[in-house]
Parts: C-alpha cells; structure tokens; sequence
C-alpha cells in the first residue's frame, strides 16, 4: 500500500491489460484488487534499471526496464518477471519528487 504514496495526487498508473488508474486512490483500489486476487503473493526484489533520466522544469522523464521477483505462495518457487518502464516524476509544492505518470509492460 506504500507503493500509491509514491504517486502525486492526481498521478496515473497504465498497467497491462487494466484501465488507466487516475488519481491516488484510484491507484490504492488497484492495489488492493491484486492484493485480494493473490493475497499470499509477496515481491520479494525489485530493481529498476534506469536507461536515461531527463529533468526539465520542476518535471523529470526517465525510461527502462525493471527485473522482480515474486513468490505467489509461501511455498512456491520464485517467479522472475522483467519489464519496461516509462515514468514521469514531478515536483511537489513540499520538495518533494512523485510519480506523476507511470506506464509499464513486460518484456
């Protein structure tokens, strides 16, 4: 649930084969809804590779991919997973940098 905090208010996430979540609670409930569907799963690595930031203006683009890693059970084997990543951060009035937009799919 940590994850929607990443996220500007009215930020958007485009996952595969899911509608546009617009908004941070829009985000959470998308959140939740995987979390009901696999509520045993736990992420157990994420590492993005960031291929090139660009930062203009308060705004930042960057691409890449990311390689996880994911157990759907206590028990079970853990799955790898790598994708591709597009992410647009801003800055917030407080200072702080948030995703703004965030587009991803696997490779």
């Amino acid at each position: 649930m940590a994850l929607a905090n990443l996220f500007a208010d009215d930020g958007v996430l485009l996952a595969p084969g899911s509608k546009p979540a617009v908004g941070r609670e829009a985000i959470l409930a998308e959140i939740r809804k995987e979390k009901a569907l696999s509520p045993e799963a736990k992420a157990l690595s994420y590492n993005p590779h960031v291929q090139d930031t660009q930062i203009m203006d308060g705004w930042a683009v960057e691409w890449g991919y990311f390689e996880a890693g994911v157990r759907e059970t206590p028990a079970g084997e853990i799955k790898q997973i790598r994708g591709n990543m597009l992410r647009v951060i801003k800055r917030q009035p407080s200072g702080e940098w948030k995703f703004a937009r965030v587009m991803w799919s696997p490779a």
